[in-house]
């Protein structure tokens, strides 16, 4: 039986402040020693970036990043070097194509934590003080040594008193101390900078340490990685095929974490998935549904998606691990996300560029000229067969140098958003080599459109269809074409979950808009409106008997009255003005709908 679990923390907004190093008098000297060794690095490296500059001049783009990449490997070892922090600045540093040319932010993807683990002497010391506990009370069985190490701290597989199998994560104990001199040092360097020359320009880089400053410390608050993987489960607790660990919040603290033991095949192992009975393929779909579920509908998305943390049950359920690093997008984002998603099917440069100064990547004033041939580029691109086309990577390179050149910012949500869905697609392209991110992410954002309950998605996408007085249904089919190319989507599960909605007291104003669409002067586009009925005629999934069943006992209620009155005033109206034309097309579409025999 599994330990159990304490009830889930307060929200955030009350939680405690992050734990910083305590004071120390004998810091500053550190912080001045470290900012010297860390600035010498800086100042080759600004050598290295001018003298780059002069031999690249007039080369190639391919050339050029040849070059560059020299430098690049360079400052990733130097990164390396530096230690825990700075190896989380380079990581961060990956998602920036606005500080950094493409050369550099591809190289310091590839930055992985090599740092061998502490021992587990220390990691003992530390659980108990941290527990106050005995670890010989705490767990029946504590290894040796840890499966897993990295810059943060280290993984053990343990087994609790009554008898659950368990990863303990430890961190290790002079990171707040690193942490307050690695930070201390980075910040005064950028005052200097700052102050003496004019190297920043008009980046608010002060700011963005200050930001890492404060992302780093959550990261390293297990208390609040628990609530993350809590939070995370949450979403996915009606999704099928996504497992996240248990948190035994009993035995975990703020620098040690407890969860259930995961066992699985790595994402990227394609031998054992096939002798596993698991289709790639299918996998790669699947993934990409979660993590635009995550995105789409969520708002709450994991940011550090790579293969150690993403593993693959027996059952092909995809484990997801490590929620230290999560990203979180206000809905007011969202659904200009949505925006975005229509504007791509629309093929709509101009309004594309408008959503892109909308989500911050264009400030005030900054000419938006420079992106529109790359957008319209991608468009095309998005059209092209499958062998031509180019990855998700190739499109945003071209975008990359832009943002580089003409000093446009991404915003740090979508910078980590960008990152997710490159790895992402690494991912699949290892699984699939016909995998495009494209032809999957765009029949499930529609399909998600059309199935989604959360309101604000819901009347986002009902002012898509009822505008202009009607219904817009050439919308509405080109949204439902494409949500049937993913094989998920059952169009009767959309009749469903629109019926029930429609026929309840909340959709009272969406009724009389149309209605108002069918009865008005101006008839509907029976051609389009005929074509969703053929659509819902050839579908299996859908029971029309079932939906006029509902219909009818709708009629029966009082919330019905009004409208039926309305729809009988108009035939009445009609039929005393001989005007029998404007209702051929309803004639026909309920020909149509007419149940099947079974």
């Amino acid at each position: 039986m599994a330990a159990p679990l304490l009830a889930l923390p307060p929200p955030a907004s009350h939680r405690e402040p992050p734990l910083r190093a305590p004071a120390d008098p004998t810091r500053q000297w550190r912080i001045w020693a470290r900012a010297l060794r860390v600035a010498w690095i800086i100042l080759r490296f600004a050598w290295g970036r001018r003298r780059e500059a002069k031999l690249t001049e007039g080369l190639p783009a391919q050339e050029r990043q040849a070059v560059e990449r020299q430098l690049a490997a360079w400052l990733r070892e130097a990164c390396l070097e530096l230690g825990p922090t700075f190896i989380k600045v380079g990581q961060a540093l990956s998602t920036r194509v606005d500080l950094l040319p493409l050369s550099y932010v591809e190289e310091m993807a590839q930055l992985q934590d090599r740092v061998p683990p502490f021992p587990t002497l220390l990691a003992r010391q530390f659980i108990e003080e941290e527990l106050g506990r005995p670890v010989n009370e705490l767990f029946r069985h504590f290894p040796d040594a840890p499966v897993a190490a990295a810059s943060l701290g280290q993984v053990y597989h343990a087994w609790l008193p009554t008898g659950e199998e368990v990863a303990v994560k430890v961190q290790r104990p002079d990171l707040l101390e690193t942490f307050a001199v690695d930070l201390g040092a980075l910040k005064l360097i950028t005052g200097w900078i700052a102050r003496y020359t004019n190297w920043l320009g008009s980046l608010p880089l002060l700011d963005i340490l200050d930001e890492f400053d404060r992302k780093l410390h959550e990261e390293i608050d297990y208390r609040l990685e628990a609530d993350h993987a809590d939070r995370f489960r949450s979403n996915f607790a009606r999704f099928p095929g996504v497992a996240v660990p248990e948190m035994y919040r009993s035995h975990s603290s703020r620098r040690v974490l407890t969860m259930t033991y995961m066992h699985g095949i790595r994402v990227t192992d394609i031998v054992g998935l096939r002798q596993a009975g698991i289709d790639p393929p299918a996998l790669v779909r699947h993934a990409v549904h979660v993590n635009l579920k995550q995105l789409l509908e969520d708002g709450f998305y994991h940011a550090d998606l790579h293969p150690g943390n993403i593993m693959v049950d027996a059952k092909g359920h995809l484990i997801f691990l490590d929620f230290g690093m999560m990203g979180e997008i206000p809905r007011s984002m969202q659904l200009r996300l949505v925006d975005t998603f229509l504007h791509l099917v629309d093929q709509d440069v101009e309004a594309l560029v408008e959503d892109m100064a909308a989500l911050g990547f264009i400030e005030k004033g900054q000419d938006p000229a420079p992106l529109k041939p790359t957008i319209r580029w991608i468009l095309d691109a998005t059209n092209q067969p499958l062998a031509q086309r180019p990855t998700f990577r190739q499109m945003t390179e071209p975008l990359a140098d832009i943002f580089y050149r003409y000093q446009l910012r991404v915003p740090v949500s979508f910078s980590m958003i960008i990152r997710t869905l490159i790895s992402l697609e690494g991912i699949g392209l290892q699984l699939d080599p016909r995998f495009h991110a494209f032809d999957v992410s765009i029949p499930f954002a529609a399909k998600l459109l059309l199935t989604e309950g959360a309101r604000s998605l819901r009347e986002r996408f009902l002012g898509e269809l009822l505008r202009n007085g009607g219904v817009d249904w050439a919308r509405l089919n080109e949204l439902i074409r494409l949500a049937k190319r993913d094989p998920g989507f059952r169009l009767g599960e959309v009749t469903e979950l629109g019926a029930d909605w429609l026929l309840s007291p909340d959709a009272q104003d969406v009724r009389e808009r149309i209605a108002n669409a069918f009865l008005g002067d101006r008839p509907p586009d029976w051609q389009q409106v005929k074509a969703l009925g053929e659509m819902l005629r050839e579908d299996p999934s859908i029971d029309f008997s079932q939906l006029a069943g509902r219909l009818s006992r709708w009629a029966t209620t009082p919330d019905a009255r009004p409208l039926l009155h309305k729809v009988l005033s108009r035939v009445t109206q009609d039929t005393l003005q001989g005007r029998w034309s404007r209702w051929l097309g309803a004639w026909q579409l309920l020909s149509l709908l007419q149940p099947r025999p079974r």
